[in-house]
């Protein structure tokens, strides 16, 4: 059910099973296939890199995409936050993914209906929150270049710290061979001795193969669950 690494206990959570989840309340970090961690004991939810408005950022310089992904990255950190119901939401940077856009009146208007289900919603800083700290701050939101909660250090680029640090930026990837030449490409958390990288929440984002010589420990997500490769 979890793994223990320099006293660092992991679960793996399932919203669609209550009685597992009980069950994971138990350890420190709660890993859940909707591309999210629960720090358990302070009931923490955190997700990294969103990356807002990115659509509408390629659009408006010529790169046409589809749009309406920010859409559905709101309604499933909305429907997070109505079942685990947490005392606070960290964003592990790249909120937003460039300059104001038509987007942030979309998040504008979802903070409204997010503040129902969460305490406090802050923003650790990452290389893509551009916008000046008063637009966030005029929403309510503090923005922070690191969290540090317990013996957990939170930022959006991985950190050379004592403490055990939770960080995004990478966008990490799993790639799984099968029979003959069969590759699959998977988002996953990335474990390592002294930290864990959280994959993009964001609909709109890309994927970074990480090097199994860098992490011990791969949680790879498809089909709403999570498979567990590396060291046991």
């Amino acid at each position: 059910m979890g793994l223990k690494k320099e006293e660092i206990i992991i679960g793996i959570g399932d919203l669609k099973n209550s009685e597992t989840f009980l069950k994971c309340k138990s350890v420190e970090i709660i890993l859940f296939p909707e591309k999210c961690v629960l720090l358990s004991q302070d009931n923490i939810l955190i997700v990294a890199d969103l990356h807002l408005g990115k659509a509408h950022h390629f659009n408006r310089n010529g790169i046409m995409v589809p749009t309406g992904t920010d859409e559905t990255t709101l309604k499933r950190l909305e429907s997070l936050l109505q079942i685990l119901r947490p005392q606070k939401l960290v964003f592990l940077g790249d909120l937003f993914h460039s300059e104001l856009n038509s987007s942030w009146q979309l998040f504008h208007h979802w903070l409204d209906k997010a503040s129902q289900f969460t305490g406090q919603i802050m923003l650790v800083k990452g290389n893509h929150d551009i916008l000046d700290e008063s637009v966030f701050a005029n929403l309510g939101i503090p923005v922070v270049i690191e969290m540090r909660i317990g013996r957990f250090l939170l930022t959006h680029e991985p950190a050379h710290n004592d403490l055990f640090n939770i960080y995004g930026h990478l966008h990490p990837g799993i790639k799984i061979r099968g029979k003959g030449k069969q590759k699959l490409r998977l988002p996953c958390f990335g474990y390592g001795g002294s930290g864990l990288v959280l994959p993009a929440f964001g609909e709109f984002t890309g994927l970074h193969i990480l090097s199994p010589a860098s992490y011990s420990k791969f949680f790879a997500i498809a089909d709403g669950l999570i498979f567990e490769f590396g060291d046991n």
